[in-house]
């Protein structure tokens, strides 16, 4: 809950014109690229350009676009992942609205961000307790919309989209999912009965977000990741793991030079999710949810 209300307390009552966004933005990266010896204080800026963009596209929908080159790249990935979220509610999951928008107003290399989002709302509007506590924190509107209907994990929402986006879809509904189950474990548990294809994705989301909400002990995350016994699920979580960090230093770029591990597994996903960061600036963007070289089973 700490987490949700993290960046809730980030969101505006307010629309912001273009270039404040952009301009606020840069000052926000700038802040968290300060700190590249402090995990949660980059993670904090992090949830903070999320809110933002939630802001930003809450209020400027539909005219709202990513396409500024004044935001920084270092920003665009989160940026499309908050905007994502409240495009979902804007179009109330209309399949074809959505593929409009992020078509039309996002950033060509971090549409999968934007869909990594719109999988976040799938489970925020999810009918439950969760959508309820949601709706009582204010991160959802009183007459919120209702998310698909879930039968095969939402298999004819998803039957409108590419079978990339629909990877980027399960990524960031378990992304939330981490942030509605106190234990890691029952995260897991369930999507234990997802089709098949969606569970990596699902479990990786988990990693990411167990990453991020725990970033103050990442040390102790990556050693003891080894706790999920069952294999692939394992490998899954540990490139969510590897992938928050390589995200991480591509928003604050120093901070997988300054790491210094302490265990050897820890030692071992530092040095792959360096590796992930070279990619990522080789590349010239990172990849949503996915890594050049993932941890297999």
């Amino acid at each position: 809950m700490n987490g949700i209300r993290r960046v809730v307390s980030i969101v505006e009552k307010s629309a912001i014109a273009p270039a404040d966004f952009a301009r606020r933005c840069r000052s926000i990266q700038k802040e968290g690229a300060s700190h590249v010896e402090s995990l949660p204080k980059v993670a904090e800026a992090i949830w903070n350009t999320e809110g933002l963009s939630i802001t930003f596209g809450k209020h400027g929908l539909p005219d709202a676009t990513l396409l500024d080159p004044d935001i920084p790249q270092e920003s665009l990935g989160i940026v499309h992942v908050g905007f994502g979220i409240v495009t979902a509610e804007y179009s109330r999951f209309d399949a074809r609205r959505l593929r409009e928008i992020v078509e039309n107003n996002c950033a060509p290399d971090y549409r999968g961000f934007a869909y990594e989002g719109i999988g976040s709302a799938l489970l925020l509007y999810e009918a439950g307790l969760f959508k309820w506590i949601n709706r009582v924190l204010g991160v959802i509107p009183p007459n919120p919309p209702s998310a698909p209907d879930r039968t095969g994990f939402f298999s004819e929402f998803f039957s409108g989209f590419s079978p990339e986006a629909q990877r980027n879809l399960t990524h960031g509904y378990g992304r939330l999912v981490g942030f509605s189950r106190i234990s890691i474990h029952r995260a897991i548990q369930k999507g234990a009965h997802l089709p098949p294809e969606r569970i990596p994705p699902y479990v990786q989301g988990l990693g990411v977000s167990f990453g991020m909400l725990n970033c103050e002990d990442m040390a102790k995350v990556l050693e003891s990741s080894h706790i999920i016994q069952t294999e692939p699920l394992r490998a899954s979580f540990q490139n969510g793991l590897v992938w928050v960090l390589a995200y991480c230093d591509w928003f604050a770029p120093g901070l997988l030079a300054a790491w210094r591990p302490a265990g050897k597994l820890e030692e071992t996903l530092i040095a792959r999710a360096r590796e992930e960061s070279a990619f990522n600036r080789k590349r010239g963007y990172p990849i949503c949810g996915g890594l050049e070289n993932p941890i297999t089973a």
